[in-house]
């Protein structure tokens, strides 16, 4: 009965109060103290109840702070996908396409110290690509048209997919509307000019380097015959081993030309049926401009010299120069001048096989005796008689007998197709 008196005195302006659940019977008087927090104000000032003006900030951090949040999140993951995608997870990565930024990063922001070669509208740069792998960037900043760049694009989407031992990888391309680019693989090696001049490599290793671009051309030509290329020797690489020789410059040929030139054949092959003499008009037909860029690199091969350096007429000019001293020397001792001097001091068989390249690379350019170019399989088993015949020379007695039984099987698999 004293609990009850004392609990109504301290509790004087509570209204309410169910004690139901409650057992205040052993409550104690420090206990009591709870329960004046039961005011006139009822429970909103009891401190039970959080005081929302204490959690005013946050809301309005949170109100604010979390659409802002996710905006600049947006804006981020925007500006990854169009400028940086190589950040983005490989499988949301594109493919093959590099973006000005991508390739500014990869040069330093196309720094000098970077930059390997220039001309008025080429600038080609060393990069590196975040994923480590050194690369060669070719930057093209002249203004093209709309249907340029379409055209553009469609040829890089045929490059990238060439795929041979003896072909630079093309990696892939950057289409904007200030900058062109074209991404290939880095070669560590110098090119077949450089070799020429500075290593005065064996005439075995040169034949080796033609036998290895003849299969790369023969590749494209089976595979992609659309895909034009430049044999230039400062436009053929070699590997740091110099095992292996690269085509390095592509590009892609129109190919309504391609059905122009497959229709004149046709129609001077029908004159020829009709009885008419047309074996000058059947050369000209026939003339493929790559076998004749061959005939003009097995030149270079052999006198190492150099056709836009040394001669006014360029390319013209070097053939006409070695056709007049090939042709004109009755004896073979005098058509050893127009070969390097440094092979000179070589075997007699050297010698001779140099003098054969000669006559082939004559065939190519469409100057020889025949007047006729030969095709890329008769060059290929030319070149690679002349290589097998220079192995069997240095090679030991069993593996002569072995050379031997395997050239003879592979003329029978020729005979018998």
């Amino acid at each position: 009965m004293f609990q009850y008196k004392t609990l109504s005195m301290v509790v004087t302006n509570l209204t309410y109060l169910n004690l139901s659940y409650n057992h205040f019977s052993e409550i104690k008087i420090s206990d009591t103290k709870f329960l004046k927090r039961f005011n006139s104000s009822s429970f909103l000032h009891s401190g039970l109840i959080p005081d929302h003006k204490k959690f005013k900030i946050k809301a309005l951090l949170l109100l604010f702070g979390f659409p802002i949040f996710m905006i600049f999140m947006v804006v981020f993951l925007c500006w990854l996908c169009f400028y940086r995608p190589d950040f983005l997870p490989r499988i949301f990565q594109r493919k093959h396409k590099f973006t000005p930024s991508m390739l500014k990063a990869a040069t330093n922001g196309f720094s000098k110290k970077n930059l390997v070669a220039k001309s008025d509208q080429l600038h080609i740069y060393k990069g590196l690509l975040r994923d480590g792998s050194e690369v060669r960037i070719e930057t093209y900043w002249e203004n093209i048209s709309r249907e340029e760049r379409r055209n553009f694009v469609e040829e890089c989407k045929v490059l990238v997919r060439l795929s041979h031992k003896n072909l630079v990888q093309v990696v892939g391309w950057c289409d904007h509307r200030r900058l062109r680019a074209v991404v290939a693989e880095w070669i560590d090696g110098e090119n077949v000019e450089m070799w020429l001049s500075r290593s005065s490599p064996p005439w075995k290793k040169r034949v080796k380097m033609l036998m290895r671009i003849v299969e790369a051309m023969r590749y494209l030509q089976e595979e992609w015959p659309q895909v034009g290329y430049d044999l230039k020797t400062s436009s053929i690489l070699l590997t740091e081993d110099h095992r292996e020789a690269l085509i390095s410059r592509f590009r892609v040929e129109d190919q309504n030309g391609c059905t122009n030139k497959s229709k004149l054949i046709n129609l001077y092959i029908s004159i020829y049926l009709d009885g008419y003499d047309v074996s000058f008009f059947l050369s000209f037909s026939l003339y493929v401009p790559e076998v004749y860029k061959l005939g003009v690199l097995v030149l270079e091969m052999v006198t190492n010299r150099r056709p836009r350096e040394e001669f006014e007429s360029g390319e013209a000019g070097f053939v006409e120069w070695v056709r007049m001293n090939y042709t004109n020397n009755t004896y073979a001792a005098e058509k050893v001048s127009l070969i390097d001097e440094r092979m000179k001091k070589t075997t007699q068989h050297t010698l001779d096989q140099a003098t054969e390249a000669i006559g082939l690379g004559l065939m190519c350019t469409g100057l020889s005796s025949r007047g006729r170019q030969p095709s890329l399989d008769q060059i290929s088993d030319m070149i690679t008689t002349l290589y097998d015949s220079l192995v069997l020379v240095s090679a030991s007695p069993n593996q002569k007998r072995v050379m031997h039984g395997d050239r003879g099987r592979r003329h029978r698999r020729i005979q018998s197709r």
